[in-house]
C-alpha cells in the first residue's frame, strides 16, 4: 500500500519513519489494505505510532 492510500483511508499522515513502520505491520497483517486501516483506526494506531 502506498502512503497516498494509507492518508486517504485512515485521515492520518504520518512522517515517514512512522510510515515504515506501518507498513511493516501491513506486510504481517492477514487482511487487504482496507480491513487493515480500518483496524489502525480502531485501535488508535495513530496514538500508538
Amino acid at each position: 500500500m502506498m502512503m497516498s492510500e494509507f492518508i486517504e483511508r485512515t485521515g492520518f499522515q504520518p512522517l515517514p519513519f512512522e510510515y515504515a513502520k506501518i507498513e511493516e505491520a501491513y506486510y504481517n497483517f492477514d487482511g487487504d489494505k482496507d480491513a487493515f486501516c480500518r483496524t489502525f483506526v480502531k485501535a488508535d494506531g495513530e496514538k500508538k505510532v
